[in-house]
């Protein structure tokens, strides 16, 4: 399932709408995510309502990038803009500080961006920031397939590329910080976005072969509310964040206008660890008995922040990856985080995790048993036997 289709594409980049013709289902959910709206022209973000912080110059603006959790801004001079209150972030509907008194140049081309070249600046005036040039903004289909100008002009397999391996997202979603020794394959002290690949690479499913494209379908990886994300910003509506969208990848490429994705009917975790089936025959049984709580709520607990808030969710599967969170209070330890929602008077310093936190349950009432009734003993019977052998005896 996790095979590369394709080795390479090759030549220039055509844009999304050349893929509409022939992958009409693919490019209407990639519409629809916040992929596709990951750089957004300022003057096109403001006529939406995008909000502005106060005393910022709205002619002075070049990009925002929209994202569920937050809006910041970038200028003409490709500098994003720090102060006391200028992120707007979308659960407490209100500006935060982000950077104060600090300079940060908009180094997000790479991942945010379409055929990005370090070389050059997008960014104008003497002082411009040296961001690199793109040929397309937002993460649009070549992106991640490559050039697609050749299979154009002649659509084959061959000249387009299609990698399902969790390497493939790792460019964007794992993160590399040298300055205290965070690679792609190892955890993030600081617990911040972005780091999907690298919790994945802790976790037992990614040791067994499990990539990113078994639970997410790359074109729709966000609801389709955000389908007009860029031209209209709901401070209210975003305020409820929709959910990360969920599918099965199914294993076929057969019919190019079809999304070889399934939506499962409960969670996704179900299409492997609960429902028997014709599909998966050797699925492992998993009754999880334990009050309201889901499989999310102890595996992906919400452990990383992308705003101010614990926003986004662990992917290392586990019920306890050993981590410390001393760096990153409130929490300071795995349980602390899944447990504290319901097990507030616990001291989680002396607390471990188990499996057999499945199948527990809070024992039901029983009623009281009736009073049993006493039957007649052994002796009884022997004695009653006796009585009527003399009796038949003088009978006779």
């Amino acid at each position: 399932m996790l095979i590369i289709l394709a080795s390479s594409a090759s030549g220039a980049y055509e844009g999304p709408e050349k893929c509409k013709a022939c992958h009409m289902e693919k490019y209407e959910q990639w519409k629809n995510s916040l992929h596709s709206k990951s750089l957004v022209d300022a003057k096109v973000a403001i006529a939406g309502g995008y909000p502005v912080p106060d005393g910022v110059n709205k002619d002075d603006l070049k990009y925002t990038w929209a994202g569920k959790w937050k809006v910041r801004w970038v200028n003409n001079n490709g500098y994003v803009i720090t102060g006391d209150a200028v992120q707007y972030n979308a659960v407490e509907k209100k500006f935060v500080a982000y950077d104060a008194g600090l300079t940060v140049g908009y180094n997000c081309g790479p991942c945010h961006t379409t055929g990005y070249d370090a070389n050059g600046t997008m960014f104008t005036g003497a002082n411009a920031f040296k961001s690199g040039t793109w040929k397309l903004p937002g993460v649009t289909c070549e992106r991640c397939h490559g050039e697609a100008s050749e299979h154009v002009k002649s659509p084959t397999k061959t000249n387009i590329k299609v990698d399902r391996t969790a390497e493939a997202c790792d460019d964007c979603h794992g993160r590399v910080d040298g300055s205290i020794g965070v690679t792609k394959t190892t955890l993030d002290p600081k617990r911040r976005h972005r780091t999907q690949n690298n919790d994945l690479t802790q976790s037992d499913k990614y040791k067994a072969g499990t990539s990113c494209t078994q639970c997410h379908n790359a074109h729709e990886t966000t609801d389709a509310y955000y389908a007009d994300l860029g031209t209209k910003y709901d401070k209210d509506a975003m305020a409820n964040m929709k959910s990360t969208v969920i599918s099965y990848y199914k294993g076929t490429d057969n019919n190019a206008m079809t999304s070889d994705y399934e939506k499962p009917s409960g969670l996704i975790c179900n299409m492997c660890h609960v429902s028997e089936n014709a599909k998966y025959p050797g699925a492992q049984k998993i009754e999880l008995e334990h009050g309201n709580a889901t499989c999310l709520d102890c595996h992906m607990a919400k452990s990383r922040k992308s705003a101010t808030a614990w926003d986004e969710r662990s992917h290392t599967f586990k019920i306890d990856d050993k981590f410390n969170y001393s760096l990153v209070k409130p929490y300071m330890n795995y349980p602390d985080l899944t447990c504290n929602k319901c097990h507030a008077d616990m001291d989680f310093s002396k607390v471990t995790l188990s499996k057999a936190l499945h199948s527990t349950a809070k024992a039901e009432k029983t009623t009281a048993a009736p009073p049993k009734t006493e039957t007649p003993g052994f002796e009884i019977l022997v004695a009653i036997s006796a009585l009527m052998v003399v009796v038949l005896a003088r009978r006779r």
